[in-house]
C-alpha cells in the first residue's frame, strides 16, 4: 500500500497479556476504505455468531482511517467497532480529540482487544510496546478522575477511560476522552467486561504515508477554503455550537417534548445556541486536531451540544441551563450516553405520570418531569445499578418489557437504541432513516434533517413520504463513506463527497475512478453492516418505529394529524437497496463484491 496506511492492526489479548500484530490485505481497505468499514470487517470475521456482547470473546475494536492523522480537516477521529450490549447487533461510534491520530501514529491502523484481563487494569500503547498497568486503585473512580490521574502519570499520552456506569456493565454505558464521548451503544460496557478501565496511547510515526502528497496538500488547501466559506462551518457551528439548530427544530415542530409528547415548546427557544451565547455561557470554544471549526463549547466543565441539551432538558421537561449543564457533567464524569439517558429518564417520568409504575421501589426514585435534583439521584443510581436503577441500566427495550403493563408503548427506541433529538411525524425522513440505521434509534447515519428541515442543496419536503427512500439511501451511504475514511459528519455541512473522493484518491492508491464509485464503497459498508445484524439475530421485523410515532400525532405542531408513514416507504426502501424482504439479496451481495468476505468466515471463525 502506497499511502494513508499502515497495512495492520494491533491484536491484543487482555487474558494472556499478549499482542501481535494483524496484517491485512489491500484488497480490504479497498473495498471498505477504513473506520467503520474496516472494523466491521474484523468484527464480522472474528466474532462467532450470537457470542454475548459483554463476553470475552466479542473484540473492542479501535479503528482510524486513511485520512486520521494527515492534515485532512476535521479527521483527528477514532471509530469504536463491537457488538452492542444495547442492540446485540453493530456497535460504531466517534469520538475527535487526540486519541485518534496518536493512535495512527503508534504505526497501526488500529487496535483489536479481545479477552478479559484478571484484574482492573490501564492498557499502555506506544508504538509497538505494551504495559498491562493493574488499576484497582482507579476502579470506581468518575471519569474526570480518572482524567486527572492519567494526565498527572502520562502528560504526553492520550487517553480513553470509563466511568462506573461501564464499570458496571451499564448498557448504554459511553467512552470518555477528555470530554469527547463515543456516546452510542454501550462501548464503555464492553470496555468494563474487559476490566479494562482505560488505554493510553502515544505514537513517533508522526508522517503518514501519503500516495500523491503535493496533490493531496493541493486538495486539503481546497477542502479548509470551502469550510471557511460555508456559513454553517464558518460562522453558525463556532459561534453558537451545535446546538445553533435549535430554534429551528423546535419552530418545524419536531422537537421532541416530554418523551415525544409534543414537538414544539416555546419555552424551548431559549436553549438555542445564540441565546448561550448572548447570555455568557460559552466561555471557550474548542477544536479537535486539525479542525478549523471549533464546534465544541466548554461551559464550566460541561460540553453541552444541541443532542445533551434536548436529551437533558426539554426531553425531561427541563428548560433550566444550569440544570442541563448539572446533568450533562454528570453524564460525562458517570460515563453514561446522554441521549440514552434522557430517554431511559423520560420514559419512567410519563409512566409514572400515567400511574403505570406500581411498586414503591420503581415510584420512589421516578423524578417528576423538570425535577433536576431527583433526576441526578437517578442517574446515580443507573451507574450504580441500585434499586430500580438497575432495571434502567439495561435501557428502554429491556425496561418495558420486564415491566407491567402497556409500558411498550412509551418505550422510544428502536431495536433497543434510545431514540434521539427529532420526531419524524414531521420529517419522514428521519423516521425512515431510524428504522433502517444499522445502529438502532440513529440520526447520526443518515441525517436527513439538512435537508427536510434546513434546507440544504435545494431542501426536501419534509412531510411527504414520497422520494425519501432514495434520500435516506444517499445520505446514509454517504455518511458510511465519511465515517469509514473517517471525517467528520460536522464538516459534511460543507464538504461533498466528491471533496472526499478528492482526499483518497491523493493520499490512497485505493482504485476509485469516479465519486460514484466511492458512494458504492458506501452501499457495501451498509450491506455488509446488514448482513452482520442478521446474523445476530436482527430481523427485518425490527425495521420498526414506537407505535406513538405511527398511531399518534403529536400536539402543538402545525399539522395535528401528522403521523410517520412508514410503510410505504420501507417498501421503497428495500427495493432501491436490492433486499428482499429486508435481506440482501444474492445479486446484490455480488453486485457488490461481497461474497469473498462472506464465504471466508469459516477460516476466521
Amino acid at each position: 500500500m502506497s499511502g494513508g496506511y499502515w497495512g495492520r492492526f494491533l491484536k491484543i489479548d487482555l487474558e494472556k497479556s499478549k499482542a501481535s500484530p494483524l496484517e491485512l490485505e489491500s484488497e480490504v481497505y479497498w473495498k471498505l476504505i477504513g473506520g467503520k468499514g474496516v472494523g466491521l470487517y474484523l468484527l464480522y470475521k472474528m466474532l462467532t455468531p450470537k457470542t454475548s456482547p459483554l463476553s470475552p470473546d466479542n473484540p473492542l475494536i479501535l479503528a482510524t482511517g486513511p485520512l486520521v492523522g494527515t492534515s485532512a480537516p476535521s479527521s483527528s477521529r477514532v471509530a469504536i467497532v463491537s457488538k452492542s450490549p444495547l442492540t446485540g447487533g453493530l456497535l460504531h461510534s466517534y469520538m475527535g480529540g487526540r486519541f485518534g491520530p496518536e493512535l495512527k501514529f503508534t504505526g497501526y491502523d488500529g487496535v483489536v482487544i479481545t479477552g478479559e484481563a484478571k484484574e482492573p487494569m490501564v492498557l499502555k500503547i506506544e508504538d509497538s510496546n505494551l504495559e498491562f498497568i493493574p488499576a484497582e486503585e482507579l476502579w470506581g473512580m468518575r471519569n474526570s478522575e480518572v482524567g486527572r490521574h492519567l494526565k498527572e502519570t502520562h502528560p504526553s499520552f492520550s487517553y480513553i477511560s470509563i466511568g462506573p456506569a461501564g464499570e458496571n456493565l451499564v448498557r448504554y454505558a459511553c467512552i470518555y476522552s477528555d470530554g469527547r464521548i463515543a456516546g452510542r451503544g454501550g462501548g464503555g460496557a464492553v470496555m468494563g467486561s474487559k476490566n479494562l478501565k482505560a488505554i493510553l496511547v502515544k505514537g513517533t510515526n508522526r508522517k503518514i504515508p501519503l500516495h500523491r502528497r503535493q496533490e493531496f496538500m493541493n486538495v486539503v488547501k481546497s477542502c479548509i477554503r470551502i469550510l471557511r466559506m460555508h456559513k454553517v462551518t464558518a460562522f453558525k457551528l463556532p459561534k453558537d455550537g451545535t446546538s445553533w439548530i435549535l430554534k429551528h427544530i423546535n419552530s418545524a415542530g419536531i422537537l421532541p417534548i416530554r418523551n415525544f409528547q409534543r414537538g414544539y415548546s416555546e419555552k424551548a427557544n431559549s436553549l438555542s445556541g445564540e441565546e448561550w451565547r448572548k447570555e455568557g455561557y460559552w466561555k471557550s470554544s474548542e477544536r479537535c486536531p486539525g479542525c478549523i471549526i471549533g464546534c465544541t463549547k466548554r461551559v464550566d466543565g460541561a460540553t453541552p451540544e444541541y443532542e445533551t441539551i434536548w436529551s437533558l432538558g426539554p426531553m425531561i421537561g427541563n428548560f433550566s441551563k444550569e440544570g442541563i449543564m448539572e446533568l450533562d457533567s454528570l453524564c460525562d464524569d458517570l460515563g453514561i450516553d446522554a441521549i440514552s439517558a434522557g430517554g431511559v429518564v423520560a420514559f419512567v417520568m410519563e409512566l409514572s405520570e400515567r400511574g403505570l409504575l406500581k411498586m414503591e421501589s420503581e415510584t420512589a426514585l421516578t423524578p417528576k418531569w423538570g425535577d433536576v435534583s431527583a433526576v441526578k439521584n437517578l442517574l446515580l443510581s443507573i451507574a450504580m445499578r441500585r434499586g430500580f436503577g438497575d432495571l434502567l441500566a439495561e435501557g428502554v427495550r429491556i425496561a418495558s418489557e420486564k415491566l407491567d403493563g402497556e409500558t411498550s408503548r412509551y418505550a422510544m427506541h428502536v431495536k433497543g437504541l434510545e431514540l434521539p433529538g427529532y420526531d419524524p411525524r414531521g420529517a419522514q425522513g428521519i423516521g425512515l432513516n431510524y428504522a433502517t440505521s444499522d445502529r438502532g434509534g440513529c440520526h447520526c447515519r443518515g441525517w436527513t434533517i439538512g435537508k427536510e428541515i434546513l434546507g440544504f442543496l435545494g431542501g426536501a419536503e419534509p412531510t411527504n413520504p414520497y422520494g425519501k427512500a432514495e434520500l435516506v439511501i444517499s445520505e446514509q451511504d454517504t455518511t458510511a463513506v465519511f465515517d469509514s475514511s473517517i471525517v467528520c459528519i460536522y464538516a459534511g455541512m460543507a464538504l461533498m463527497l466528491k471533496d472526499i473522493w478528492r482526499l483518497l484518491k491523493t493520499a490512497t492508491d485505493i482504485p476509485l475512478p469516479t465519486p460514484y464509485d466511492l458512494l458504492k464503497t458506501g452501499e457495501r459498508i451498509n450491506n455488509l453492516a446488514r448482513l452482520f445484524n442478521l446474523r445476530e439475530g436482527i430481523t427485518p421485523n425490527e425495521d420498526i418505529l414506537p407505535r406513538r410515532l405511527m398511531e399518534e400525532p403529536a400536539s402543538d405542531v402545525h399539522d395535528e394529524n401528522r403521523v410517520v408513514m412508514l410503510d410505504e416507504m420501507l417498501d421503497e426502501y428495500y427495493q432501491l437497496r436490492g433486499w428482499r424482504d429486508g435481506v440482501p439479496t444474492e445479486e446484490t451481495i455480488e453486485r457488490l463484491g461481497l461474497s469473498d468476505i462472506l464465504d471466508s468466515q469459516a477460516r476466521w471463525s
